[in-house]
């Protein structure tokens, strides 16, 4: 810790989970003196290292009045603790703690109402939301994900809140790009965008010609690989793609058989649930996120190398995040 003052790391992402001691301690499975974190924190704060809070929501632990407690907690050192990501427990095939029990959408509805009051108090006394849900408790939940407003500067994109926003509203700006590259067609056609509430998940541009397309040379053919939780949002988008410029792109929702359980989200996908699908691959090219490969080496979760990967398709894999995929759909592979 002295390090990260010296050098002045900042901000700090921190896995707080719950601030009673006892609920900490339980959920850690550590003493009560081990499990006190606010000794860290506050020296952390006291020297000017801002932080981003994490909670890990496990249902009857650290959940309800105990969260109220940690949001509440956690919110009265704002500005110095930024923001606080809530985000669900995901139960592996390996999981042997009884302690803990799967998110149900239920449960996800009702975070939701709870941790909505707060949020909106927050917004009255800090002017900031501050507690945000992670976007995986949204869709368990079958409620919309809330909008840009709601997010800010996104501080905890990188915990899965917002990324869902963030990637809708970067597929609108590419529709609007796609349907410039031939305006003077649409406008004679009589092609037009309207907007629909931007507080769903959905894109909020249609089209109101259902016949009309932008043909756009060189029209991608391929497979998009991603999470079971992510597939239906994104493969919504590419169908609005395929519709406007006549490509033929393929969501491919791929099931974490290493991890299993519940884990949905593309982001733990490994080299083996890749394979696992190759053979419903179309097209001629695949497209696996990014984030799925370490960021310093090209290795995936479970040590596979990405050219080991590669080398047992058939057809180019890609590892493209949002802004790589939209210019390569924008640009026709060409």
């Amino acid at each position: 810790m002295k390090r990260i003052v010296e050098q002045r790391l900042s901000p700090q992402y921190v896995s707080v989970h719950a601030t009673d001691l006892k609920t900490r301690a339980y959920l850690l499975g550590v003493d009560e003196k081990r499990a006190d974190i606010f000794d860290k924190l506050n020296f952390l704060l006291d020297n000017d290292i801002e932080i981003h809070a994490q909670v890990v929501l496990c249902p009857t632990i650290n959940d309800g009045v105990q969260l109220e407690k940690t949001l509440r907690d956690l919110a009265a050192r704002y500005p110095k603790i930024i923001s606080t990501a809530v985000v669900p427990v995901a139960l592996t095939r390996y999981n042997t703690d009884e302690r803990l029990t799967r998110v149900t959408p239920e449960f996800c509805r009702r975070t939701i109402g709870e941790v909505e009051k707060l949020q909106k108090e927050f917004r009255k006394n800090l002017g900031v939301t501050f507690a945000f849900l992670g976007d995986e408790i949204y869709i368990k939940a079958g409620l919309p994900i809330p909008s840009r407003q709601h997010y800010g500067n996104y501080p905890q994109i990188e915990d899965g809140v917002g990324m869902i926003r963030s990637f809708t509203n970067s597929f609108e700006k590419l529709l609007k790009k796609l349907a410039k590259k031939s305006e003077p067609e649409a406008v004679a056609t009589g092609f037009s965008f309207k907007s629909a509430n931007v507080r769903t998940h959905r894109l909020a541009i249609v089209p109101k010609i259902p016949n009309f397309k932008l043909q756009i040379p060189n029209s991608l053919h391929g497979t998009i690989l991603t999470g079971e939780m992510f597939a239906p949002i994104l493969t919504e988008q590419i169908e609005k793609v395929n519709f406007l410029i006549g490509s033929r792109l393929k969501v491919r929702a791929v099931p974490n058989l290493y991890f299993g359980g519940d884990v949905a989200v593309a982001g733990l996908l490994t080299g083996k649930d890749y394979l696992a699908v190759k053979d419903k691959i179309e097209g001629d090219f695949v497209v696996i996120p990014k984030h799925t490969i370490k960021s310093d080496e090209p290795i995936l979760l479970d040590g596979m190398n990405f050219d080991e990967l590669k080398a047992q398709f058939d057809v180019p894999v890609y590892d493209f995040d949002t802004e790589d995929l939209l210019k390569f759909i924008l640009n026709g592979n060409s």
